[in-house]
């Protein structure tokens, strides 16, 4: 099994696992058409997509020197600190806001992926994190954390 396979079969797992959690959302008197489990089942659908797009894509590209080889635990590393960025981020949200979290969160994974700190950097994390505010809040109406502190 190549990494391709195993990740694209973990992203399916995941994508069952958050459609799992979704139905647990209750309908209200004021919800419409749409429902309150319609866009986590559409992002649920599609994370699953992509799993297998990625599982399927492995199993027919795959070449014995792509298979788990001696980087590997180098990769895993970097990827559970990936894991770490998203886990902070969900424990600091709702005490300190989706914009600044979000801003904090994009500016993480660029310094943690290689990027050198310079003005660029919160920039982007801030233009970011406006256009996803955006996005969510204005555009879709989803309301978005507020947090204890902002």
């Amino acid at each position: 099994m190549n990494k391709d396979v195993a990740s694209g079969c973990g992203l399916v797992l995941v994508a069952l696992a958050y459609y799992g959690a979704s139905t647990a959302i209750q309908s209200s008197t004021l919800e419409d058409e749409f429902g309150p489990g319609g866009l986590p089942l559409i992002l649920a659908t599609l994370l699953g997509f992509v799993g297998a797009v990625i599982a399927v894509r492995g199993v027919f590209l795959a070449r014995p020197d792509t298979a788990f080889g001696s980087d590997e635990p180098r990769r895993f590393a970097r990827g559970v600190g990936i894991l770490g960025i998203g886990f902070a981020y969900v424990l600091v949200v709702p005490y300190v806001g989706f914009v600044l979290t979000v801003a904090l969160l994009i500016a993480a994974v660029a310094l943690y992926e290689g990027l050198r700190l310079s003005w660029r950097v919160p920039a982007v994390a801030a233009a970011g994190a406006g256009f996803l505010w955006l996005l969510f809040v204005k555009l879709l109406g989803v309301p978005q954390p507020a947090g204890l502190l902002f």
